[in-house]
């Protein structure tokens, strides 16, 4: 495995896991939201980011890969701006 493909994936994982824990925090401040709606929020959440850790370890090329991160840490800016 190349290193730049390492370091993606190091990079995705972690933006993954701080955007898990932004949408469960989401969650949890609805008012009407059950201990069930967080669990599926992040179960569903992490098997996104595991399968996009697994794409870009493995087949993606650079430029797609590249592009993922850079709108990923793009996103968690926004999403900690905002709220």
């Amino acid at each position: 495995m190349e290193t730049w493909r390492i370091i993606a994936t190091c990079l995705c994982a972690f933006a993954g896991v701080v955007m898990i824990l932004l949408m469960t925090g989401k969650v949890r401040d609805r008012r009407d939201s059950t201990a069930g709606d967080i669990w599926r929020v992040a179960a569903w959440a992490s098997l996104f980011f595991l399968a996009l850790c697994l794409l870009i370890g493995t087949v993606l090329p650079s430029t797609v890969v590249w592009g993922i991160v850079a709108a990923q840490y793009m996103i968690l800016v926004l999403m900690h701006h905002i709220g």
